[in-house]
């Protein structure tokens, strides 16, 4: 079965309401913005008021009504890379991480669950009880589904998953854990950019084997990305700092196209070159709890969000975003980052 024939499946299975069209239009109210501010190394900082933040919409500035912490629970969509480029021991440490944070999230929290790139690809809905998505984790890390000869591609299932969110809810996020793809798709994440933005769906994203970097970081515009020291026999740097520029031109050109994807929708990547050389990578028990520390920084982000109002014109058009953070709270935390979509609509 080729990956692109799970799409329209993988769509009406994912539904959680009427199709779109079926539905009325959403009324356009006061507009709300997600929003996480960060430490370098992903720890949120906590606590803000309106008088932290400034924004301006299509470059000019605008009234922020409020900013409150938002605690309500997510809709959240694992997305499991099965393609032949993925070996054994990435497809273990994915799994395994995957397994990892839904047993431990918040309870009130909604998961999903998509394979793309095998033979028979899985999903789960939201609707599924956490339990049924631990043991079909349990079940995709004991038993690898076989990749598929030919498949749509990383982006193609990107946007098919994202389309399945159908009618939007504040701070729903897609969680990513993947390869890099395999050649130059730029049509490919225009088009899963569009239904992102549009749907108000934040990436995030653990990239897994990039062969031309060591270490793991989060990153974002403006932030200082910290690689991990080595553990065990594994090969990899110790800390060290990259200006955009270096990070950038340490990534594969596709690589970065999913990096910008990331940035773009609000979201945080976290790399783990899991073949720094062949035959040389060990998920250590130490390195998994690392990695698992890591990615609940990650998922901290895109459960305990700011949602932040503008005084904005109600728009069902994508506007552009800038969201800064004042100098008081830089002053206090000066590497601190806000991670939020680059467009958005001004309608709930």
């Amino acid at each position: 079965m080729r990956a692109a024939s799970f799409g329209p499946l993988l769509i009406a299975i994912l539904c959680l309401t009427r199709p779109l069209e079926a539905q009325e239009a959403a009324p356009c109210g006061p507009s709300a913005v997600a929003a996480s501010v960060t430490l370098e190394d992903g720890r949120l900082i906590r606590g803000l008021k309106a008088e932290h933040f400034s924004a301006w919409v299509q470059g000019k500035r605008v009234l922020i009504v409020s900013a409150a912490t938002d605690l309500a629970p997510r809709r959240i969509l694992l997305i499991l890379d099965a393609r032949q480029t993925t070996k054994d021991v990435t497809w273990q440490v994915a799994t395994s991480l995957a397994l990892q944070l839904v047993s431990q999230a918040r309870p009130e929290d909604y998961f999903g669950l998509v394979t793309f790139g095998a033979e028979e690809n899985s999903s789960l809905d939201f609707t599924a009880r956490r339990e049924e998505t631990q043991e079909r984790l349990s079940v995709l890390a004991k038993t690898r589904p076989r990749a598929a000869r030919d498949d749509a591609g990383l982006f193609k299932a990107l946007e098919e998953a994202s389309e399945g969110f159908q009618k939007p809810q504040f701070g729903d996020s897609v969680l990513l854990f993947a390869v890099k793809p395999d050649y130059d798709q730029s049509q490919g994440v225009t088009r899963a950019k569009a239904v992102l933005l549009a749907k108000g769906i934040r990436l995030f994203m653990v990239t897994l084997r990039e062969r031309s970097l060591t270490g793991r970081y989060v990153s974002a515009t403006g932030m200082r990305a910290t690689a991990s020291p080595a553990q065990g026999p594994v090969a990899l740097v110790p800390t060290v700092e990259f200006s955009r520029m270096d990070r950038e031109r340490a990534l594969d050109p596709d690589t970065v196209y999913l990096k910008n994807l990331v940035h773009d929708s609000g979201g945080m990547t976290m790399f783990e070159n899991t073949d720094p050389e062949p035959g040389r990578y060990a998920a250590t028990d130490e390195r998994m709890a690392d990695l698992q520390r890591d990615l609940w920084r990650m998922y901290s982000n895109l459960a305990e969000l700011y949602r932040i109002q503008l005084d904005t014109p109600a728009s069902r058009d994508l506007l552009k975003l800038r969201l800064e953070i004042s100098k008081s709270v830089r002053q206090k935390f000066p590497l601190t980052g806000i991670f939020h979509a680059e467009q958005w609509i001004a309608c709930p």
